[in-house]
């Protein structure tokens, strides 16, 4: 049996740092999103002085930053991006239980 061996080059140390940046910075947006859901938009955690509204936004906003350095460093592809957030725009409002 024969192993596979990719043949295109591997990314670099610098995109292979952006792309675990971008991995951490997703699962932030997730830990926080989930945060929001048990506790209330409002609720404000022992320790803190922002809401959860507020620490995911913020979260958020560091996530389209990481991925807007990957656009940069040839990561993404800025077409396959716009298509992808409208063809989840599509599938959302096909989808969503509760409507706007």
């Amino acid at each position: 049996m024969s192993r596979f061996i990719t043949t295109v080059p591997l990314p670099t140390s610098e995109q292979a740092e952006l792309l675990v940046c971008l991995i951490e910075e997703a699962s932030e947006v997730q830990h926080r999103a989930t945060k929001l859901l048990r506790f209330g938009a409002s609720e404000v955690q022992s320790g803190q002085d922002k809401d959860n509204t507020e620490r995911l936004s913020e979260e958020v906003g560091e996530f389209i930053h990481l991925v807007e350095r990957c656009l940069k460093a040839c990561l993404l592809n800025q077409q396959a991006v716009l298509r992808g957030q409208g063809s989840k725009a599509a599938r959302l409002d096909h989808w969503l239980q509760c409507q706007e």
